[in-house]
C-alpha cells in the first residue's frame, strides 16, 4: 500500500496565484481527502468512551463495538402520564453521534454506534438503515466531494446469530470501495495466534469473504483482543477485531496504514483498529477550490 502524508497544513488564501500557492493547494486537497477510521470495542463503558470522545483521538469517524447504552433520560406524554425510560449512548460536544437501527431506539440495546467529528467539513457521512437494519450491525456511505464508499460497521453477539445471517444476506454493490471492520467474535486459523480452538462458525465468515472476494487487513497472529484474568487462569490473547476491504477498494489501494494500537483503546481489552482512507487522486486534482479560511486537519 502507498504512504500516506501525514503533514499539518492550513489553506491558503486564493488571492495569489503563485506557484507556491498553487502546489499548497493541491497538496491541502490531498491531505483533505484523508479520513481516518477507528474502530473499537469499549465493552459497554461509559467512562472509557467518555475519555476516548473527551480525548480528541486523530480519527474522523469512530465506530464502536458493545458501546455503553444506558439511561439518559424519561420521556412522558398525555398517554405515557408515568413516563418511560429513554436510552441512549455516549454523547460529546465534538462528535457526531449515529444509532444502529432499532425496532424502538429509546428501549432497544444498540450493540454498535457510530461517530463522526463535527470539525471535518470535507465528507458527509450518511446511514444506510434501507441497506441494513440491525442493532449489531450498521453501514455508513461516507460521501467525500463525487467520490464515496461504505463502511459496515460489525458485532457479532455469539448468542444472536442474525448479525451474521443479515451481513450475509444483503447485497453491497460490489463497484463502490468498502470496508468491514469490527468485532466478529471468530477464531480461525486464517488469521488467530496458534493454539486458538476454532470457531464452529468460523468457515461462515471465511465462505463470506471469499464468495464476496474480500482481502484481509489484519495480519495473521497479530491479537487484538487480551486475555484476562491471574496467572495460570489467564485468557489466551485473540484475533477477533478484523477488517475486510472488497475488491474495488483493494484494486484503488483505498484503504492504507491498517494498525492494531492498544494503547488507543484507553483500557479496553480490545486494541482499536486504525486504518486511512484516501480518495483517488483524480478526484483530488480536479476538486473545486475550497472557501477562504483555516482548517486544522485531523490525519492519523
Amino acid at each position: 500500500m502507498a504512504t500516506t502524508l501525514l503533514t499539518p497544513y492550513a489553506l491558503t488564501a486564493p488571492d495569489s496565484e503563485s506557484p507556491d500557492t498553487t502546489c499548497q493547494l493541491t497538496l491541502n486537497l490531498f491531505l483533505m481527502s484523508n479520513i481516518c477510521i477507528m474502530s473499537v470495542n469499549m465493552r459497554h463503558s461509559n467512562v472509557l468512551t467518555h475519555g476516548l470522545l473527551a480525548s480528541d483521538p486523530l480519527a474522523d469517524i469512530i465506530l464502536i463495538q458493545e458501546p455503553w447504552y444506558g439511561h439518559i433520560g424519561s420521556h412522558q406524554s398525555d398517554t405515557d402520564p408515568v413516563s418511560t425510560n429513554t436510552l441512549g449512548g455516549v454523547a460529546s460536544p465534538l462528535w457526531n453521534f449515529i444509532y444502529p437501527g432499532l425496532v424502538d431506539p429509546g428501549t432497544t440495546q444498540a450493540k454498535v454506534m457510530a461517530y463522526s467529528h463535527k470539525t471535518n467539513p470535507i465528507f458527509i457521512v450518511s446511514n444506510c438503515l434501507d441497506l441494513v437494519s440491525h442493532p449489531s450491525l450498521m453501514t455508513l456511505e461516507v460521501i467525500v466531494g463525487d467520490d464515496h464508499f461504505l463502511i459496515t460497521n460489525v458485532y457479532h453477539d455469539t448468542n444472536d446469530p442474525t448479525c451474521l445471517q443479515t451481513l450475509f444476506n444483503t447485497e453491497f454493490d460490489p463497484t463502490t470501495p468498502a470496508i468491514f471492520i469490527g468485532d466478529f467474535n471468530t477464531h480461525s486459523s486464517t488469521w488467530s495466534p496458534l493454539g486458538l480452538p476454532r470457531s464452529r462458525w468460523a468457515h461462515t465468515v471465511e465462505d463470506w469473504a471469499t464468495l464476496n472476494l474480500l482481502d484481509l487487513l489484519n495480519p495473521p497472529g497479530v491479537p487484538t483482543q487480551f486475555g484476562e484474568g491471574p496467572a495460570g487462569r489467564r485468557q489466551q490473547d485473540s484475533t477477533i477485531d478484523l477488517a475486510w476491504i472488497n475488491a474495488v477498494a483493494a484494486q484503488d489501494d483505498s484503504f492504507h496504514n491498517f494498525i492494531v494500537d492498544r494503547d488507543a483503546s484507553l483500557g479496553s481489552d480490545h486494541a482499536a483498529l486504525l486504518v486511512t482512507y484516501l480518495s483517488p487522486a483524480d478526484d483530488i486534482l480536479h476538486a473545486p477550490a475550497p472557501s477562504l479560511g483555516c482548517y486544522h486537519s485531523r490525519l492519523c
